[in-house]
């Protein structure tokens, strides 16, 4: 084994490009120069008082980006997340950054940096007095990450980054709530230090009619570029009135707070057209909202502009998203780099922003607009849905099992219980046909509604179809591969993605490909198809043994291919889950040899596509290619403690939460019991429809190979069992009603 290990080490070793350790440092080039507007929305960009904004975008980059950081959204995680390139959190009560001049604790700032950093602030202007503790906070996340980390390397290669601008709430610098100085977080380096700035009091002005009495000194921003244009090569700029504005929100009338949201608008606008005449001809302007509007961007994604050499008319993209106006926070820092010919940290977890095409200007803001309705949408209902839906599945299935131990079983009640178990398994389905019938700014109600009916139809039709025979099973599985297989295959899985039962691109931080969800769906829908087409004699033996493993084989490619559906950590449980039933089905046991086979298939095809991802340039590779670069790195033990670790800690954090844990809970208490000891009803089940059996220990394999090896944990198995559960419960209807049909007299 250790072996094995060594040469797979030496292969990734072998394919992985240089780092920058052997390369010469080398000096930034040109500028780039990051605009924070927070709590901007893409409506307001189409349509609100922002015209120069309109004007800029039409030779600008545009896109949509994910700013949450661990936790709950918030604009100082996301600012420390665009200034770290990886994920971050942020504790509920730390200092404040401050002008290393201004009075702090009976004394100025650069003192208070001292005695908790225990270092000096001489040779720079802005200090983030609560540093040590935000450093402290993220080194305990199951990653690396490094505050700071893009002003860092800024300069570390002999740069130098500057910051102006707050959206504080008042001047009172006691009150450290009412201080945001959020700017610093992105442009700090890793001591919490900025070369040049001014984040006091001097950036903001009076304003009687202002949220707060506070608006932004635009002169002051405006002046202060000009003072470091030639001389820094990161600049921020925090343009604070919007915060402000959403943060008075609560204490005004709506009609207040519009108009005041109105001006801030306008004022951000204003100042974006002063400041680009005075931008050198080697920049690159980045305007980012770090949080959305209202409820604090939690369930949204933020605008985001970006106009510079590299960048002109089109929609932003990345290889960490693959999709045409979608970008992560953990993207600017390595475009923020490599805009300035510098190399990127390994510790980053994205990877650099492109432009590509997206038409018109009015095009493309409509394709932000639909795609912003349609994940924030999705969030906002899944939770309710999720948790409906969830309840149901428990009264089906404990009322179905409730019918199945009467003395005699009603025709009436069989098809009833059918058409309820047909109804649970066509869920996945209706969750993904809803958003091909009404566009993504549909009302919630109308979406709902819509989900609803499919849920209802698709059985009924199933049935019908089928003469209410056990066939409306197999055709519902069916439809669900076809229709994953041609979304992955055909259209990038675009609908997998923002459904129910898909991955969500502002929480799950997955964007492409095919989620832990959808092949958990895939593989209950090919167990449950395969088995009860064997046991209705519907394959015949060359089908059955060539056309199965084929079929199984091909899932297994387009689930973790990397330029399909990019889910190479789904290989050990989609392929134990697949083979233990093929196996079963084909020689009725799985004993040590089959095992033996079925683990070296797994480790085959697991190194197999890791190596051909880890072989692929380092910004086109999914997570796990890039984690095989880290595990075989300088510190590649350390690295596969955190992998392991973080696996664990997803898995237990997902079980507390999630309410699939309660549908797992009951439905592999019950098969697990069933299936080492079948009785009765259930025993004579398996008897006649042996298949099913097969199933059932495949399901049992593939979500317990699931839930240890992927991060969404119980998911995986629940979703698996809800198939096989469900045909399980469906055959013992047919079952019981058959012996009843065979009683004499």
């Amino acid at each position: 084994m250790r072996r094995l290990l060594a040469l797979f080490a030496i292969l990734v070793l072998l394919i992985t490009p240089g780092t920058a350790a052997g390369q010469a440092k080398r000096h930034p080039e040109g500028q780039v120069v990051i605009v924070l507007l927070s709590n901007l929305s893409v409506a307001e960009v189409r349509t609100g008082p922002t015209p120069f904004l309109r004007e800029l975008g039409r030779d600008s980059s545009v896109g949509l980006v994910n700013t949450i950081g661990v936790g709950r959204a918030a604009i100082d995680r996301s600012a420390v997340t665009i200034g770290a390139g990886a994920r971050a959190q942020m504790g509920p009560d730390v200092d404040p950054p401050m002008n290393v001049r201004e009075p702090y604790e009976g004394g100025e700032a650069w003192a208070a940096y001292r005695r908790r950093a225990g270092r000096s602030a001489r040779g720079y202007q802005v200090a983030d007095i609560g540093y040590p503790g935000l450093y402290r906070d993220n080194s305990l996340l199951p990653y690396h990450m490094t505050p700071g980390a893009v002003g860092e390397a800024v300069e570390a290669a002999g740069g130098r980054s500057a910051v102006f601008g707050n959206a504080d709430v008042s001047l009172d610098r006691r009150d450290r709530a009412s201080l945001h100085r959020e700017g610093v977080y992105v442009a700090m380096n890793a001591k919490g230090l900025v070369h040049y700035g001014d984040v006091g009091r001097a950036t903001v002005r009076r304003d009687r009619n202002a949220p707060f009495g506070l608006a932004t000194e635009e002169s002051a921003l405006v002046e202060g570029y000009a003072r470091v244009r030639d001389k820094a090569h990161l600049v921020v700029l925090d343009f604070g009135d919007l915060t402000r504005a959403e943060l008075f929100r609560p204490f005004v009338s709506s009609k207040v707070a519009g108009r005041q949201r109105r001006v801030a608008l306008a004022a951000a606008d204003r100042f974006v057209r002063r400041l680009v005449p005075l931008l050198r001809p080697d920049a690159t302007l980045m305007i980012v909202s770090p949080v959305g509007p209202e409820d604090g961007g939690a369930n949204s994604l933020n605008p985001i502009v970006v106009r510079g050499p590299s960048f002109g008319g089109g929609l932003l993209t990345s290889p960490v998203t693959h999709r045409p106006g979608l970008v992560n926070a953990t993207d600017i820092a390595p475009t923020v780099l490599e805009t300035l010919g510098l190399e990127p940290s390994q510790e980053f977890l994205g990877a650099r922003m492109r432009s590509v095409e997206g038409g018109s200007l009015a095009r493309r803001l409509e394709h932000l607009q639909a795609l912003h309705s349609r994940t924030s949408t999705e969030v906002t209902l899944r939770t309710p849905v999720m948790s409906a839906f969830t309840v149901l599945i428990v009264l089906i299935f404990a009322g179905v099992t409730a019918v199945l131990f009467m003395p005699s079983l009603a025709s009436r009640v069989a098809v009833a219980s059918r058409w309820l178990l047909l109804a649970v398994v066509s869920t996945p389905l209706a969750a993904y046909l809803m958003w091909l019938l009404w566009p993504p700014a549909a009302h919630p109600l109308v979406l709902i509604l819509t989900f609803v009916a499919l849920a209802l139809l698709i059985p009924t039709i199933a049935l019908l179809a089928s003469h209410g025979g056990i066939g409306a099973v197999v055709k519902v599985c069916l439809a669900t591969i076809v229709f994953i297989s041609v979304d992955q295959l055909f259209a990038s899985g675009r609908l997998c993605m923002s459904t129910f039962f898909g991955y969500s691109p502002i929480h799950a931080a997955r964007y492409y490909g095919l989620g832990n969800e959808g092949w958990a769906i895939l593989v209950g829908a090919l167990l449950v198809a395969t088995s009860l087409l064997l046991d209705r004699e519907s394959l015949s033996p060359a089908a059955f043994r060539w056309g199965v493993p084929l079929v199984f084989g091909s899932a297994v490619f387009m689930v973790a291919f990397p330029t399909l559906g990019a889910n190479i950590g789904a290989i050990p449980g989609i392929t134990a889950g697949l083979a233990a039933g093929y196996i079963q089905m084909r020689a009725g046991k799985i004993g040590v040899k089959q095992v033996a086979v079925i683990a070296g298939v797994i480790v085959l095809v697991f190194a197999a596509f890791t190596l051909y991802d880890a072989a692929r340039p380092p910004e086109a590779a999914t997570h796990i290619g890039r984690s095989a670069r880290l595990i075989t790195g300088e510190n590649g033990r350390a690295e596969l403690f955190l992998l392991l670790y973080r696996k664990a800690h997803s898995n237990i954090k997902v079980m507390a939460k999630m309410q699939w844990s309660y549908v797992l809970l009951l439905i592999l208490a019950v098969l697990a019991m069933l299936r080492v000891k079948p009785r009765g009803l259930f025993a004579e089940t398996l008897r006649r429809r042996p298949g099913i059996a097969a199933a059932t220990t495949g399901g049992l394999v593939g979500g317990a190979v699931g839930f240890l090896t992927e991060d969404s944990g119980v998911v995986i198995p629940a979703l698996i069992m809800m198939f096989v559960g469900a045909a399980i419960l469906f055959a013992m209807v047919d079952t019981k009603q058959e012996l009843q049909a065979e009683r004499p007299g």
